[in-house]
């Protein structure tokens, strides 16, 4: 099996899109109401907001597991807030938010807040040095790297701040109008700590933007948007990024999928006519390049969607028939395939989770072990892995450049291995050689996209990447363990 596996592996191939089956991601009952719009890499862990079943009505900040919904405690004195962005071991970030009615009035006052080991701290706690003038209303993203991505108010500044908050320092992303004018808001940041959003730009409209190491660049300007206003909502290990960009010049700035990679603008197919009344939002790219989000149908039904290899579907049709569900927002996609976001179902506005359906699948386990300035690579699988299936691994945040092998394993045992640890024992003895793409520390990264014949046998495939890197202790870093379970 295992010499047959190595050429299935080697077997370029196209990831196509496959069926789901749609659950609550409220299920033990807790939630009248809600939308998960965050999720892990590792896909078991979401975050977003719901209202408690038994509570005042506001939306209170929830992270979701396998054993349903959380809430999130608020500040004291506060009513209501939001979770907005998890990484993978359940941190959260998002708000808190004091409700204060003045007769007729409601006066809501955010602050940006995160939730460390189930406790809620204030952000702006957290900063001692750097731009701390800046008031955190939310925190928006967070890494796995110890940097969270958030929003708020600084002083001497006409519009709304971006920030980056990484052991303590607090830096102000800036805007494209210039240091004391002009709004952004983030929307989300990788591993490596580059961030994307929107900024307002010198014509005052809202501009996409990339921020890295202190730089700013207008994704809108220098990819040649056409019309008024473009946003980047996501951005993957391999520096694709996702939003909406107006195609067309004209004044009615309908807002259509966008795609920018190496520069280049690509405007994702919707399900109406692109450039027309139609629009369509992407929400999140994954480190497989699945995209997710949400287009509006000619109809004027707002629906949930994949982007697959530029071709769009709605994920209404790969769900069962009958199941009671009408997907509206796909917000999120972990690593492994599974989708979060918020749909209609027969009790109301719900959060949902997509599951892939698969007799194969993948599981991660094992922890890696960390290379140059503390990354740890990351592999991860997504697809069907069945005869005739197509599936997709993807190495993540290795050192740029750097060589390694994928380590072919019979078992899960473990054993040490130059102060790592190699969790895939006994080796078969193939393994595949792979180059990471360049990059500095954390930006490596290696793709493969492969289908399994027909007549594949079933079993299991153990997979660990061992990379070369003059950074670490010993000389490598390890990713974790992915197990592969092939079904015929």
């Amino acid at each position: 099996m295992f010499r047959a596996s190595l050429a299935v592996l080697l077997l370029a191939a196209s990831l196509v899109a496959q069926t789901y089956t749609p659950l609550f991601l409220d299920s033990n009952n807790k939630a009248s109401s809600g939308l998960a719009v965050s999720i892990s890499r590792t896909g078991d862990l979401a975050a977003g907001t719901a209202v408690p079943v038994v509570g005042t009505g506001w939306g209170s900040p929830a992270r979701w597991t396998s054993s349903g919904t959380q809430f999130l405690p608020i500040l004291a004195g506060d009513e209501a807030g939001g979770g907005y962005g998890i990484n993978d071991v359940g941190t959260v970030v998002g708000e808190s938010i004091d409700v204060v009615q003045q007769h007729q009035l409601i006066i809501f006052t955010s602050r940006g807040v995160a939730w460390i080991d189930g406790q809620v701290v204030l952000l702006s706690d957290l900063a001692t040095s750097g731009d701390t003038d800046i008031e955190p209303f939310a925190g928006l993203a967070l890494n796995n790297h110890g940097q969270t991505l958030g929003w708020g108010k600084r002083d001497g500044v006409d519009g709304l701040r971006g920030f980056l908050l990484e052991d303590g320092v607090m830096t102000d992303l800036g805007s494209l109008q210039g240091t004391i004018t002009g709004s952004t808001e983030p929307y989300d940041l990788n591993e490596q700590g580059t961030a994307v959003g929107s900024s307002a730009a010198p014509d005052f409209f809202n501009h996409a933007f990339v921020w890295q190491d202190g730089v700013m660049t207008d994704l809108h300007v220098s990819s040649g948007v056409i019309g008024r206003n473009s946003h980047a909502a996501s951005i993957n290990e391999f520096g694709v990024i996702v939003g909406d960009a107006d195609p067309t010049a004209d004044f009615l700035d309908y807002q259509n999928a966008a795609l920018w990679q190496d520069g280049v603008v690509t405007y994702l197919p919707d399900l109406g006519d692109v450039g027309g009344v139609i629009e369509s939002y992407a929400r999140d790219v994954n480190d497989h390049g699945t995209i997710v989000g949400t287009s509006v149908t000619p109809n004027f039904e707002v629906h949930a969607v994949m982007w697959v290899d530029g071709q769009v579907t709605d994920l209404n049709t790969l769900i069962p028939p009958g199941s009671g569900w009408l997907l509206a927002n796909a917000y999120a996609i972990g690593n492994d395939g599974r989708i979060v976001g918020e749909g209609f179902s027969l009790q109301g506005l719900e959060a949902f989770v997509l599951v892939p359906d698969s007799d194969g699948g993948f599981e991660v386990y094992g922890a890696g072990c960390a290379g140059s300035e503390a990354f740890v690579p990351g592999l991860w699988g997504q697809g069907d892995p069945v005869g005739g299936g197509s599936l997709s691994l993807a190495l993540t945040n290795g050192l740029g450049g750097a060589p390694g092998l994928l380590l072919l394993g019979l078992g899960d045992q473990s054993a040490p291995f130059k102060g790592c640890t190699l969790h895939v024992l006994p080796l078969s003895p193939l393994s595949v050689p792979l180059f990471l793409t360049p990059g500095g520390a954390g930006g490596g990264q290696w793709a493969l996209e492969a289908t399994l014949p027909a007549s594949v046998s079933a079993g299991s495939l153990y997979l660990q990447a061992l990379l070369a890197d003059a950074g670490a202790p010993s000389g490598v870093s390890v990713t974790n363990a992915l197990r592969l379970d092939v079904a015929p």
